[in-house]
């Protein structure tokens, strides 16, 4: 199956990005995923990852943890 991030901006998609290589023998799949969007106050965002193999999966926690970083930008 997929795997696929998606950010948010008050409730609308901003932008997606998927794997769609089928991810084989237990290995991690990664998701380069970047973008610089504006915001204001009372914004906000979510960050969403989904799968569709049908099978319960975990996010990795070893070297290439699941990570985010935000900077605020003036």
């Amino acid at each position: 199956g997929i795997r696929q991030v998606i950010i948010r901006k008050n409730g609308s998609t901003l932008r997606e990005a998927a794997s769609l290589l089928p991810a084989t023998g237990g290995n991690e799949t990664v998701v380069p995923f970047n973008c610089i969007v504006s915001g204001t106050v009372g914004d906000y965002f979510t960050i969403s990852a989904v799968q569709s193999s049908g099978g319960a999966l975990n996010t990795f926690t070893g070297t290439l943890s699941t990570a985010m970083e935000v900077a605020f930008v003036r």
